[in-house]
């Protein structure tokens, strides 16, 4: 959920594709119908189980990140907007490497510009006992690697990690093991190589 131009913009995945929902309060959403009279404003087709959304405006434009299901495949996909209405057609910007690309190999995708022009992707292999976590590094927000682990940072035993930032902190909230709960830590980023 990001708060733009007067309203709390939530977008979600209903299994088949990218819908949104906006809010004058942030607590009482209503879905935005699209001219179709549909609320999904995209997808990667039918069966794709189009995803796992997460929004974050860089250089003048909202980019949608998003995981879907092709075959027996997953892959971590973009598109842009500069009014949460008109998308880009899709692109994908992170599939296979070391994590393999098996169907949940690319699951809540996260990005967080962690400098001016420098981003890190948050990618989801596996949830519960041995959780695990990849995190990729790029200059460009559109390619985190198809098929090669040149940005690949490492790994953290963690599930569905989002970060928060309050001003000049950082916060990164995961899911518990367990399943049963979220929990939070502060996170502090150090140049690579430090």
């Amino acid at each position: 959920m990001i708060k733009w131009g007067g309203l709390f913009w939530m977008a979600y995945g209903d299994w088949t594709g990218i819908c949104f929902a906006t809010s004058e309060d942030g607590k009482r959403f209503e879905r935005v119908i699209q001219p179709d009279g549909r609320t999904e404003a995209f997808s990667e087709g039918p069966e794709s189980n189009t995803r796992d959304a997460m929004l974050i405006h860089i250089g003048g434009l909202w980019h949608g990140y998003y995981t879907a299901v092709r075959g027996e495949h997953g892959y971590g996909y973009c598109r842009t907007s500069r009014d949460l209405r008109e998308w880009s057609p899709s692109c994908m910007v992170s599939y296979g490497g070391q994590v393999g690309g098996g169907k949940w190999n690319n699951e809540c995708p996260h990005v967080v510009e962690v400098m001016s022009g420098g981003f890190v992707y948050f990618r989801n292999e596996s949830y519960g006992e041995g959780q695990r976590n990849w995190q990729y590094w790029s200059k460009n927000p559109l390619d985190f690697g198809i098929d090669n682990d040149a940005g690949l940072l490492g790994s953290l035993p963690v599930a569905a990690p989002e970060i928060v930032k309050d001003r000049d902190n950082y916060y990164i909230a995961v899911l518990n093991s367990t399943l049963d709960g979220i929990r939070m830590a502060r996170l502090r980023w150090k140049p690579l190589g430090k």
